[in-house]
């Protein structure tokens, strides 16, 4: 008689008798190899349950159970080194209230015990089984024991942890088959940067008796739990420097003592030192923090779950959870499948599309909410109908949220609440109604025109209900009709007529249009004109209509009539994007959504919203990696007409510079994400028969010279090198991190600047072009990378020793750049700042920061001229502060830089700013 269809489980922790919860649930044949003696060893600390744990361990019966071994937790209490408290908040009652279960605290052995039994059939687990072998036959699979013995199924699930011998198995299987599969890199994704003295004492006074307390320390913190019998510690180190397997680092005991010495005096709480905690230990030891995710999570017969896969740090406790959900939604597919095979015995093909299937619900588990925020509320101040949002129906999520009866209570009779919804649904349907008229009599007139600011054609998709953050400039959003400006309607049909002042909205598009490419396209050229306005893509028409709000956002910025129509314009295009990306993710990357990206943060970066800036800049460069067009004009690269082509260069130079200005922050890698090595692609607006690449662009000969477009990609990509080169500078002391000859590379990036002055860019010399903003943005970001390479070869020869002539030497390129930058900023200042480049006030920052550190390190009665340089540069940020957020962005940079200094020096900058 044929068996039925058996699962191996290796592995009897968390996952594993979770396993063997469901699986016997669901009636599937199984067997759970342990290699310990018994089920709850005593080993490791605490274990928390979060509420999408608990919905796993109601389901299979255990919760009550589980409840009895615990109470609930009270504060969440933040302290500094000191023992000073920093907050005290109810966070655990905020979870209960949110999502209606406790977030539930157990001594790690307890809660196995209790997992095991509570077990209906405890004959499925072996323990002392440890598995030596996998081998996979024609049939199904065998594990064999070190015992001799084995076990045969259908499938194994490796369920044996962060050291899995499972993984390391079916790695060796897999590259046997297809040599290379399993990668070196993707064996050592998973590292170690922290270890950790965990542990348990018994409940001392004064502790918290269901508090959760956390130190903050330098290089450390302190975690500790408690319930009413117990403690429960974690000790967090940054190591020097991380390790990869196979070589985790293990630890003894007196590695944990001499760990527990250096955290010994950090108080806890008001009364009670660490120290004391781990004198009265009744376990502890020092482990190493294992982090990552795989990217093969199966192979053959053979799936990983828990940390064999996916391991996580244990300051937040997610990782027995998440142990859990695998194992349960594994279930769910193995159930699936042994119901629909023929005979109840899923083949090896079916085997391999559930082990698929379960890896793509895992890693998409992030973006499916049991009820997202949006629900939350709209939930909280409805009648409890609870109508579904148009972001749970597209991802298939439920939406169910019920509000917790101690809430319920406390909303009190919610009729009151009713009226007042039904009212403003009216108010709105009304609106609705109106703005229906306005679109059709628009769609009218401007069909069949043939002016420059046609109307484009309506969408085809509705509208989806968004959770975005508010704009800082929230009064001027509220007199902005949206809805007019939502693609599920024309896609640019006119704002409110009382934002036009009686002027045709073709007639304002056309001047925006106008604005854009005399104040806006020259400083960062982007878009031709001629694809201006944005032509109808059938292939990307939301994204066509994004970028050209966003080219709108930018002109109604800098035009003091059109002023109010700026940040609509931007969150309209800022939406469209946000919905294509939503709605249908696998054709949202094209050249179209790149240069809206790049519109858009740099429209963020002007307003001051650096955090969405930052994220526009990298979803940019995202694109432009995604689409190759770093490798443009590689050999064997597809041809492209000459437009096309031209288009492609310009938006992923656009990107470039993007990418190196978001990296020049000094927390960002000094590696930047668009490696010039790799790229091939031809600068912008070359001649035809004069191909320039960035390396020709380099080493410019005599009789070449670059044209604006392509002398700000240079002066831009030299700034990037040489803040890289500051970076290595600072964090070259730190283990791992990658080497570079300081100096050789310095001078390198030194005579690349006199060679694009002296050839490429020789006629964009500020005192022979006159006040030509772009030649004065590429002037000024030259002559900022040669301050910047001053400063570091300052730093560098102070760590060095290096004798006084040296450091002279080096210093003598200093004085003509600052002075040759001081022209330039006199200049600057008589020109439109609209039309300078987005990131010279960097380049204004980097001086002052240069000449604030030279009074540093002078005499104590600084040269007037120092004075007055700072001074103007100084006036220079303020104005250009009126015409972008950015420009201020550096004021804390810059008193951090003046304070820094003696008492006299500070007084006497502080006159001048």
């Amino acid at each position: 008689m044929t068996r039925p269809f058996r699962v191996i489980v290796v592995g009897g922790g968390v996952g594993g008798l979770v396993a063997s919860h469901v699986l016997q649930k669901a009636g599937i044949d199984h067997v759970v190899l342990e290699s310990k003696a018994e089920a709850a060893p005593a080993e490791g600390a605490s274990i928390a349950i979060y509420p999408h744990g608990s919905r796993i361990l109601e389901q299979i019966g255990v919760l009550d159970a589980a409840r009895k071994l615990c109470v609930p937790m009270d504060q969440a209490i933040m302290r500094c080194p000191d023992g000073s408290r920093l907050s005290s908040v109810p966070f655990f009652d905020h979870v209960k209230d949110n999502h209606g279960y406790d977030i539930l605290l157990f001594e790690r052995r307890d809660y196995l015990g209790m997992l095991y039994d509570t077990l209906h059939d405890q004959s499925r687990i072996r323990f002392g089984a440890r598995v030596v072998g996998v081998e996979e036959t024609p049939a199904g699979v065998k594990a064999h024991l070190a015992d001799g013995s084995s076990e045969a199924g259908d499938m194994v699930i490796g369920c044996d942890g962060v050291h899995s011998f499972v993984r390391e198995a079916m790695w060796a299987r897999a590259n046997e088959r297809v040599p290379g599969i399993i990668s070196t890199a993707e064996k050592r994704i998973m590292q170690v940067s922290w270890n950790c003295l965990i542990g348990v004492a018994p409940q001392i006074p004064g502790a918290g008796l269901r508090d959760m307390t956390v130190v903050h320390g330098d290089r450390h913190s302190l975690l500790v739990l408690g319930q009413p019998k117990k403690l429960f510690f974690f000790v967090f180190f940054k190591l020097e420097r991380a390790f990869h397997w196979p070589n985790w680092p293990r630890w003894s005991e007196a590695n944990a003592a001499a760990a527990a010495a250096k955290v010994a005096e950090v108080p806890i709480s008001e009364s009670v030192l660490f120290g004391e905690v781990w004198k009265k230990r009744l376990r502890g030891q020092l482990v190493s923090i294992e982090e990552g995710v795989l990217q093969h999570w199966h192979w053959g017969r053979t799936v990983l779950a828990g940390d064999a896969v996916h391991k996580v740090t244990p300051n937040i406790a997610l990782g027995g959870n998440l142990a859990m959900e695998s194992v349960a939604v594994l279930a769910n597919l193995v159930v699936q499948a042994v119901r629909t095979a023929p005979g109840g015995k899923p083949g090896m093909a079916e085997i391999e599309a559930l082990f698929a299937d379960n890896r793509t619900m895992a890693m998409s588990s992030a973006s499916r909410h049991i009820a997202c925020k949006l629900c939350r509320d709209r939930k909280v101040r409805c009648d409890g109908g609870q109508p579904r949002c148009q972001r749970c129906l597209r991802s298939g999520d439920e939406c169910v949220y019920t509000l917790p009866a101690k809430q319920q209570r406390r909303h009190g009779d919610l009729q009151q609440t009713v009226e007042l919804l039904e009212e403003r649904l009216s108010q709105a349907e009304a609106a609705l109604s109106s703005a229906s008229t306005r679109h059709s009599s628009a769609s009218g007139s401007a069909s069949g025109s043939g002016t420059p600011g046609r109307s484009l054609p309506p969408a085809t998709t509705p509208a989806p209900a968004l959770d975005l953050d508010p704009l800082p400039s929230a009064h001027v959003l509220d007199d902005f009709d949206f809805n007019l400006l939502d693609a599920s309607a024309a896609l640019l049909s006119p704002p409110a007529p009382e934002l036009l002042c009686d002027e045709p909205w073709e007639s304002v598009q056309s001047d925006l249009n106008n604005i854009y490419f005399r104040l806006v396209d020259p400083s960062f050229p982007l878009v031709e004109r001629a694809d201006c306005p944005a032509p109808a893509d059938p292939l990307a028409p939301q994204e066509a209509c994004a970028l050209q709000l966003a080219l709108f956002a930018h002109a109604a910025l800098r035009c003091r009539s059109y002023s109010h129509l700026a940040d609509g314009c931007y969150e309209s295009a800022r939406r469209t994007l946000e919905r294509v990306e939503i709605e249908t993710p696998t054709q949202s990357t094209n050249v179209a959504a790149l240069q809206a990206y790049v519109h858009l943060a740099l429209f963020e970066f002007r307003k001051g919203f650096f955090t969405r800036a930052v994220a526009s800049a990298n979803r940019a460069v995202w694109i432009s990696r995604l689409l190759r067009l770093h490798r443009l004009d590689a050999p064997g690269a597809a041809h492209l007409p000459l437009p096309e082509a031209e288009r492609c260069r310009r938006a992923f130079w656009a990107a470039f510079m993007l990418d190196i200005f978001v990296r020049i922050d000094a927390d960002a890698s000094p590696r930047m994400a668009l490696d010039e090595r790799e790229i091939s692609t031809l600068l912008p607006a070359c001649l035809p028969g004069e191909p320039i690449t960035l390396s020709d662009a380099y080493a410019m000969p005599n009789s070449g010279k670059l044209d604006p477009h392509q002398g700000l990609v240079l002066s831009m990509a030299i700034a990037g090198q040489a803040v890289s080169l500051a970076h290595h500078l600072s964090r070259e002391k730190a283990p791992g991190f990658p080497r570079c000859d300081f100096w050789i590379r310095h001078d390198q990036l030194n005579d690349a600047i006199d060679n694009a002055r002296r050839y490429g860019l020789a006629h964009f010399h500020a005192s022979s072009a006159g006040l030509d903003p772009i030649t004065l943005s590429t002037q000024a970001l030259l002559y900022a990378s040669e301050l910047s390479l001053c400063e570091a070869a300052k730093c560098k020869s102070r760590a060095m020793s290096v004798c006084a002539s040296f450091r002279s030497a080096r210093r003598q390129r200093w004085m003509p750049a600052m002075l040759g930058f001081i022209d330039v900023v006199v200049q600057l200042n008589h020109v439109d700042a609209n039309k300078l480049h987005p990131f010279t006030p960097w380049a204004v920052y980097v001086a002052m920061q240069s000449c604030i550190r030279q009074l540093h390190q002078g005499e104590a009665s600084p040269p007037d001229s120092l004075l007055d340089w700072i001074h103007l540069l100084s006036s220079t940020i303020s104005e250009l502060q009126k015409s972008t957020a950015f420009a201020g962005a550096f004021d804390v940079d810059v008193r951090k830089e003046i304070e820094s200094g003696d008492d006299f020096i500070h007084s006497r900058v502080n006159q001048y700013i």
